[in-house]
């Protein structure tokens, strides 16, 4: 199996795990998609990307999560700009008030994710400090 071909049924298997599927439908679904391997090989696969679960948070945390923060305030900051655009042209009383509350809703979304910042941080650390931790255990196993 080339590099190429094992990171596709990597991919693959991902997405069996997240439809819940079984170690049958698995093999069938990979099959399907044109990737016959055998049971003894989904296994390995997946205990591999088991070993990876702490590097893939790390990096999720790390990278991932951060830009989909980032997208998130500048998602809210366009529909605030556009409120108010809209806010500005509309001669309608009751709907200038429902604008305002729509402003209102976006800044308080914005808050929260700008609160839920500090989670990120701290998670990112906390996953670092673990993911050393685990590193010194395996020195000390290895040393035994």
């Amino acid at each position: 199996m080339t590099i190429k071909n094992k990171e596709q049924v990597k991919e693959l298997i991902k997405q069996c795990n997240i439809y819940r599927f079984t170690t049958i439908e698995t093999l069938n679904f990979l099959e399907e998609k044109g990737h016959k391997i055998s049971d003894r090989t989904l296994r390995r696969i997946k205990n591999e990307m088991h070993s990876n679960y702490d590097s893939r948070l790390m990096e999720i945390t790390k990278y991932e999560w951060i830009d989909e923060i980032l997208r998130s305030i500048d998602n809210l900051k366009e529909l605030e700009r556009q409120a108010w655009s809209l806010y500005s042209k509309n001669p309608s009383v009751s709907e200038k008030l429902r604008i305002l509350n729509t402003i209102r809703d976006l800044q308080a979304d914005l808050l929260e994710i700008m609160n839920s910042s500090d989670v990120v941080e701290k998670t990112y650390s906390n996953l670092r400090l673990y993911s050393q931790h685990l590193e010194e255990l395996q020195k000390k196993a290895a040393i035994a």
